[in-house]
C-alpha cells in the first residue's frame, strides 16, 4: 500500500469515536458537506461501514471545547516570541501537531468555547472550525506528526485546560507582538491622566507571576511608563511597583480571570518557595483527578531549568502534597509518562 493510500481514517476513526470525538473524514484539509453537524453512527455495524467507506481519508476534529492555537509562521525569531507569549498566557501543552514545519498547532480544551480569533499568522480555532489531526499533508505529501503526546490516544479531558479570558488575553498579546514586529517600534499605551496609575497597576499585576525579582518588576514598570502619555513621576511608579510586589509575595496575585486556589497550612509550611510556586501553577492549570507534568514544557512556562523543576517536584512528592499514582504510554517516547494527583492512590 502506498503512503498516499494509507488507511488513515480506517486506522484511527473508531478509536477517536471511543475517546468521545466525532472524527471527520477530510479530503486533504477540506471537510465534507455537513461536517459542522456530523456525528458518527451509534450503531456499531453502520459505524464500521462508514469508516470502511472513508478509510483512506484524512481525519479532522471540530473545535469548540477543543481549542487549537495554529501558528502559521516561518521566521524563527517571530515563532520564538509567539511561543513565549503563548506559554505565558495559556501555560504549556504537550499536544503539538506538526504539518508543514516549522508551523505547529497546540491543542488545549476549554469549558467556555469562543469563536475563531486571528492575529497575523496565528489562529485561535474555536466554534465553527475544524482541525486536521491525522493524515497526509496536501503540500508536503508527508504524514502529520505528534512529537510528544497525541490527541489520537487521548480524550478531551487529557488536554490542558484554558479559559475564555486567557484566550482573549493571548489574542490581545499577539496584537502587541505583531504591531511591534511590523511597525518596528514599541506599543504605546495611551492612558488618561487620572487612569495612569490604574493602567500601570493592572499591567504589572498581569505580569507579576512571570518575573523573578522586584528589580525585574521595577524594570517592566519604567518600560511601560515610558509609553504612557504623559509619563508618571518616578516616585509614583515606585509606589505602584511596591504595591504590586507586596501582593506578589503575599500570594495575592492570580492569573487573569482565575479564582483563588486554596492551600492547606501543611502545603505552605512544607514547601520551599519553588515548590510552592509549582504547586500554585498546578492548581491553576490542572482540574483533573489525574494529570501529567510535562517537564520541558512546564520548566519553560515557569522560566526554570529542568533540574530546578525536578527539585521542586521532589519536595511536593516527598511531603505528600502531590502523589505519583501511575504511568501513561506516550507515543514516540521510550518511557512512559508519570501520572500525578492531588490525592493519594485509593489503595493507600
Amino acid at each position: 500500500m502506498t503512503e498516499s493510500k494509507a488507511e488513515i481514517y480506517g486506522r484511527w476513526a473508531e478509536q477517536l469515536y471511543q475517546n468521545g470525538y466525532d472524527p471527520l473524514p477530510l479530503k486533504g484539509k477540506k471537510g465534507m458537506s455537513g461536517w459542522t453537524t456530523f456525528s458518527m453512527p451509534d450503531n456499531e455495524f453502520e459505524r464500521a461501514e462508514y469508516i470502511k467507506k472513508h478509510k483512506t481519508k484524512n481525519i479532522g476534529l471540530r473545535t469548540g471545547e477543543l481549542v487549537v492555537i495554529d501558528i502559521d509562521e516561518e521566521e524563527p525569531e517571530k515563532i520564538e516570541i509567539i511561543n513565549q507569549v503563548m506559554l505565558q498566557c495559556l501555560g504549556p501543552s504537550d499536544f503539538i501537531r506538526i504539518g508543514r514545519p516549522p508551523r505547529k498547532a497546540y491543542f488545549y480544551r476549554t469549558k467556555t468555547p469562543i469563536r475563531k480569533l486571528q492575529t497575523g499568522g496565528v489562529e485561535i480555532l474555536g466554534v465553527g472550525q475544524q482541525v486536521v489531526v491525522a493524515g497526509i499533508h496536501p503540500e508536503t505529501k508527508k504524514p502529520y506528526s505528534w512529537p510528544n503526546e497525541s490527541i489520537l490516544d487521548a480524550t478531551l479531558e487529557d488536554l490542558p485546560i484554558t479559559t475564555e479570558d486567557r484566550l482573549l488575553n493571548l489574542n490581545s498579546a499577539l496584537r502587541d507582538v505583531y504591531q511591534f514586529k511590523e511597525a518596528d517600534e514599541p506599543v504605546t499605551y495611551l492612558a488618561a491622566e487620572g487612569a495612569r496609575n490604574n493602567s500601570l497597576f493592572n499591567y504589572l499585576r498581569e505580569r507579576a507571576l512571570e518575573v523573578g525579582s522586584y528589580n525585574e518588576l521595577e524594570h517592566l514598570a519604567f518600560q511601560m511608563n515610558e509609553t504612557n502619555i504623559p509619563p508618571l513621576r518616578a516616585s509614583e511608579v515606585i509606589s505602584v511597583v511596591n504595591s504590586v510586589w507586596k501582593n506578589r509575595i503575599s500570594n495575592q496575585i492570580i492569573p487573569p480571570g482565575e479564582q483563588f486556589a486554596k492551600f492547606a497550612r501543611k502545603e505552605h509550611n512544607s514547601c520551599t518557595p519553588d515548590a510552592f510556586y509549582l504547586l500554585a501553577t498546578l492548581k491553576y492549570t490542572r482540574d483533573l483527578e489525574v494529570y501529567t507534568i510535562a517537564q520541558e514544557a512546564t520548566a519553560n512556562y515557569l522560566g526554570w531549568g529542568k533540574n530546578r523543576l525536578r527539585e521542586a517536584l521532589k519536595v511536593l512528592l516527598d511531603n505528600k502534597i502531590i502523589f505519583r499514582v501511575g504511568e501513561k504510554c506516550v507515543p514516540n517516547r521510550p518511557r512512559n509518562a508519570y501520572l500525578y494527583s492531588f490525592h493519594p492512590p485509593k489503595h493507600q
